[in-house]
């Protein structure tokens, strides 16, 4: 095996792991730090795609196709603690959102990342409301997608061409 081709596995390896734990993390504990965390294991797993991105358009042939695995719905708890937010509410956390997304393609487990990390903390809801919200954008033109939104780390969003 090339030294390309071991970090490309060392690569793939460790987003495996990270996305283990973040999941683990993420569905086993509802104390906000815990869910900090989970943001920013998803941020570094954006980063590290990114990375890996810059690799595969120098060295196609180690590229190997991701299976996509999509989000799961929310709870039915989850579901009921969102239903009570107030359009006020949901214009507040769509707009933190749009604030940051970029004119360039962002994975969008990044951009909730960062949005829970910074503004959205207070609400305390999980990522996969975030990501029906930014499905809710893409489809009212505010945001333009490429990818499968129904794995927010699967998919990227940015603003709309002026």
């Amino acid at each position: 095996m090339s030294a390309d081709e071991v970090m490309n596995e060392q690569l793939n390896q460790s987003i495996r792991l990270i996305e283990q734990v973040m999941e683990q993390a993420y569905f086993t504990s509802k104390e906000r730090d815990i869910r900090y965390s989970v943001g920013g294991l998803g941020r570094t797993i954006g980063l590290i795609r990114e990375f890996q991105e810059q690799i595969y358009h120098q060295f196609p042939d180690l590229k190997t196709e991701i299976k996509i695995s999509l989000d799961p719905p929310l709870t039915a708890e989850q579901a009921e603690v969102c239903s009570k937010l107030s359009p006020d509410e949901l214009d507040k956390i769509d707009g933190f959102l749009l604030s940051n997304t970029r004119s360039k393609f962002r994975k969008v487990a990044r951009v909730i990342g960062i949005s829970m990390q910074n503004e959205l903390d207070s609400f305390n809801l999980p990522d996969l409301f975030y990501a029906e919200r930014i499905k809710s954008l893409v489809k009212r033109g505010k945001l333009d997608s490429q990818g499968n939104l129904g794995a927010m780390r699967f998919s990227e969003v940015k603003l709309p061409d002026m």
